[in-house]
């Protein structure tokens, strides 16, 4: 989805609620970069390139979740 690259999304942490951040307004590159990771133990970087859109974003942190509820939400915002 091409419309994807210039909306903007607020990020809410259901077990972190915090007013300041939930204000702040990301690209979808922004939250690929926030969820990136890149360890010995795990990288997946490689899956990240695979993201095209939120939802794309939604399964990869639902598989890493692995099953548990990811307590990110996001919300697309209105322009």
């Amino acid at each position: 989805q091409k419309e994807d690259i210039m909306n903007k999304y607020i990020m809410i942490d259901e077990n972190n609620r915090n007013v300041r951040e939930e204000l702040k307004e990301w690209t979808l590159e922004e939250l690929k970069e926030f969820f990136v990771t890149d360890t010995p133990e795990y990288s997946n970087v490689e899956k990240m390139k695979t993201v095209k859109d939120i939802d794309d974003l939604k399964e990869l942190l639902a598989e890493e979740y692995n099953g548990m509820e990811v307590p990110y939400k996001f919300e697309k915002v209105e322009k």
